[in-house]
Order: structure tokens, then sequence, then C-alpha cells
């Protein structure tokens, strides 16, 4: 009988592992002035669509990477976000070309965000993330270029 138990906490145990590890959303690490920022990607035309919405928070030094294909000027907009959040925009290369803090949207109302800048990335974290950890326009981020395979 021992054995059965035994067999029946195993499985049930894994398939509880299973089903935490399916839901952790992974993540990828860039650095800044030395600074680690734990991102989401957003690398599918849906995900960079989806971004932040609907969100209620970000853990503390987590964020959300776009990766693009190209470098051009890039808007975003700030849409069911519940929480002010902080963007910065990097070129190919790395470098932060343009930075902005993003307040939350009144009901029905979409507050456009524009670099234009060329932009391949746009960085997105908890409000005054970047400023608090000194981050300017110039600045280069440990991480980028990111390169994406099958986009």
């Amino acid at each position: 009988m021992k054995p059965f138990y035994f067999l029946i906490v195993s499985l049930i145990s894994i398939s509880v592992l299973i089903i935490f590890l399916n839901n952790q959303i992974s993540t990828y690490p860039i650095n800044a002035n030395g600074h680690t920022l734990y991102c989401e990607l957003a690398i599918t035309d849906t995900q960079r669509a989806t971004g932040l919405k609907h969100r209620k928070s970000l853990y503390q030094n987590h964020g959300m990477l776009f990766v693009y294909k190209d470098s051009q000027p890039r808007t975003f907009i700030m849409q069911d976000c519940k929480f002010p959040i902080a963007i910065i925009f990097c070129d190919s290369a790395g470098k932060v070309v343009f930075m902005e803090e993003m307040r939350v949207n009144k009901p029905k109302e979409d507050i456009h965000y524009r670099c234009k800048k060329n932009a391949m990335y746009a960085i997105e974290a908890n409000k005054k993330w970047f400023s608090n950890n000194n981050v300017k326009v110039g600045d280069y981020i440990k991480g980028l270029p990111f390169k994406v395979k099958n986009q």
C-alpha cells in the first residue's frame, strides 16, 4: 500500500510542478548602469500589441522588452495599463535614444508616446526605474542587441 501512495503523491507533485513551470513567465535580463532589469519578451506582433495591457503591476526590477525586426521611429500607446510606467527606446546597438515617463490613462483615453529617432527596441519598467538608476539618453543597455530567430 505504501508504494501506491508514494506513486500517487509523486505524480501529483510532478503535475503541480509542470503546471507551475508552464505558468512562469520567462524573462531576459538586461543591464542598465549596473542595475539588472528582468524583461518579459514581446517579440511577436500580438505580444507587442498586448504589452502591459490589463496588468495591475510589475514586480520590482521587472519590465518588458519589445523587439522589432528593423530600426525606425516608434509610437507606443498607453492603453489599459493600470499603473504608471517608464519607457526607453534603443537603437540597433542598444543605445538609449529617447525616454519618457508614461502616466495612467483615463478610461477611453489613449496616450501616444512617440520616439522620433530610429529604435529597434523599447523597454518598459515601473515608473522612475530608469531615472532612479541614472539611465540617460546616450547610455548603452547591456544585453542588447537581442537577436530573434525566425521572427
